[in-house]
């Protein structure tokens, strides 16, 4: 029993979207966005006695780096081996892109380790689908069930304890061409590829707008170039 209120994070700023789970041990783990760090989702662990075996500084479950999405709506759930899944909405706000919404998630142990690649798995693919609403939930031999709200309707995918997407399709698309990334004739399908497809580059490629890719493949002697200003951002390579 506490005997006095427990300050779980000492850091200053607005806390929002705090969610909360049993640790397994009578203690719990929290988590919540802070107003100041717009697509940071934040950790922390207190046990039974109060104390917090993570340190002071709550552990960083998404990424701080990217300065161009906004994150809200926070869902959390636990299993029963001490580890933890966390989701959340991200939406962009760069002036060079297109409005994307999308979610993600990231598994982290009792001992606040990420299990999942950082910055977290890409769990909804469909662009401009406004997913929100997203809920967590722990399923059968160790996957986790996610379900949110979208233009389509309500949505699942299931994500094994290794956090591939066991039941969400992702899109190929390949580079034909030379060229700048938002010119659809350099792409197969004259389409340019939409947020977390998997893409193939057998040219070269001028990056020229903020991308979201769940893979990009680049084949020798293609080459990638990023142009200054814009961003990639990589989910599994």
């Amino acid at each position: 029993m506490w005997s006095n209120a427990v300050r779980v994070d000492h850091v200053q700023g607005n806390k929002i979207y705090l969610q909360s789970v049993p640790d397994g041990n009578n203690g719990l783990v929290l988590c919540w966005k802070k107003v100041q760090a717009a697509a940071t989702v934040f950790a922390q662990r207190i046990t039974a006695d109060g104390t917090l075996p993570w340190g002071i500084a709550a552990t960083a479950i998404s990424s701080s780096l990217e300065n161009d999405f906004f994150l809200s709506d926070i869902s959390m759930a636990a299993n029963d081996e001490g580890e933890y899944v966390v989701t959340w909405r991200m939406d962009t706000t760069a002036v060079n892109q297109e409005p994307t919404q999308y979610l993600k998630g990231q598994k982290f142990n009792n001992n606040g380790m990420l299990q999942w690649p950082y910055p977290g798995v890409l769990i909804s693919t469909v662009d401009g689908d406004n997913p929100n609403i997203p809920q967590v939930v722990k399923g059968l031999d160790s996957s986790f069930l996610f379900t949110w709200k979208s233009s389509r309707g309500i949505n699942a995918a299931l994500v094994g304890n290794d956090g591939i997407l066991r039941n969400q399709p992702v899109i190929n698309y390949t580079a034909i061409a030379s060229g700048n990334w938002n010119d659809p004739s350099i792409w197969a399908g004259n389409v340019v590829p939409l947020a977390g497809a998997n893409i193939t580059i057998t040219q070269n490629i001028n990056v020229n707008i903020n991308i979201i890719c769940n893979s990009i493949t680049v084949q020798p002697p293609a080459i990638l170039t990023v142009v200054a200003g814009s961003m990639v951002t990589i989910f599994n390579n």
